[in-house]
């Protein structure tokens, strides 16, 4: 029996209803959002159909995306238990901090200042953003395999305290297994996911210590990636990640576009703090940022010669990692 005849019953029909509900909630589930759903809307068109304009680097002509269809993966935060059951537990924590951050990011979008607690939800969700997507995910799984070589976790072993804590021929037995297998501790393929908070919150501390910058226009628009958030020195735009980002003397600017009409800017009191009208020129350069950090997609409430322009001028660059 097919599911789209029991849902496609009549909604008259309560049953039916409720399945059809559940289905939906169980494929949305299934197709997980690496930038937030609701984060993307805000850059689809004002006027019309809620549609993206979605590039590609090094790809094909942009086409035209719905935000539902933009940045999704199929179950990329779940994790499959040994019974075939999917653990979704990273998937509802994040749609947590969804919740709480949306309210707050549209508001400062729309030019209100925040109070203490909304600018540490914003901090945080901006210090995820560098840590849910899929440019992360692909260092992380490099990271593992240096992790699990016997060298590192017998270094690892050496340096910790573990060693100091259980007897000498637990720890020497220990070794002896490793040295035996030929391989060193076992890394689940999304073990990275377990940090996340933790580096979300070392992030957020940061960003909420330093000066903040909206830029708005009101005839141009800013553009949003696949890897939002970015951090560049004035005079280095191939900056990877955070890097520096603590250094007050590096001039580091975070940016991070809030919708089609504004774009957060992070900085050590290099630049005017609070809301400032963005100048054709301004727009394009913060726009340049956003492309050059952008894992592979770029999404645009417009089809435009200009972002096709840059995205054609850096088609070849990609973010590098560590973030530090």
């Amino acid at each position: 029996m097919r599911c789209t005849r029991i849902s496609g019953v009549g909604s008259s029909n309560p049953a039916g209803g409720a399945l059809a509900r559940y289905n939906a909630s169980i494929m949305e589930k299934q197709s997980q959002h690496t930038v937030s759903l609701f984060y993307l809307r805000g850059f689809a068109a004002p006027s019309g159909d809620a549609i993206l304009w979605q590039y590609t680097k090094g790809g094909s002509r942009p086409r035209r995306v719905s935000p539902r269809a933009a940045a999704a993966e199929h179950r990329f935060y779940s994790i499959e238990r040994e019974d075939g059951t999917w653990d979704d537990a990273f998937e509802d924590w994040l749609a947590g901090v969804e919740r709480a951050a949306a309210n707050p990011i549209r508001e400062l979008a729309a030019g209100r200042e925040l109070d203490g607690d909304e600018r540490w939800i914003v901090a945080y969700f901006i210090g995820l953003a560098f840590l849910r997507v899929r440019g992360y995910a692909k260092h992380a799984a490099g990271e593992k395999a240096k992790l699990e070589k016997p060298e590192v976790t017998l270094a690892f072993l050496e340096k910790s305290q573990i060693s100091r804590r259980f007897p000498a021929e637990v720890v020497q037995r220990f070794r002896d297994e490793i040295l035996l297998r030929g391989r060193g501790v076992s890394l689940s393929p999304k073990f990275y996911l377990e940090l996340v908070p933790l580096r979300a919150t070392k992030y957020a501390k940061l960003i909420t210590e330093m000066d903040w910058t909206v830029y708005r226009s009101r005839t141009d628009f800013f553009v949003t990636s696949d890897n939002p958030a970015f951090a560049r020195r004035p005079d280095s735009l191939a900056d990877p990640g955070l890097v520096g980002l603590e250094r007050k003397d590096l001039g580091v600017e975070l940016g991070f576009p809030l919708s089609r009409d504004s774009l957060l800017l992070v900085h050590w009191g290099n630049l005017r703090v609070g809301y400032q009208r963005a100048a054709p020129s301004r727009v394009r350069e913060l726009n340049r940022r956003t492309i050059l950090s952008a894992h592979e997609h770029v999404y645009s409430p417009e089809r435009s010669n200009t972002i096709e322009a840059l995205m054609e001028e850096h088609s070849d660059f990609r973010l590098s990692y560590p973030v530090h």
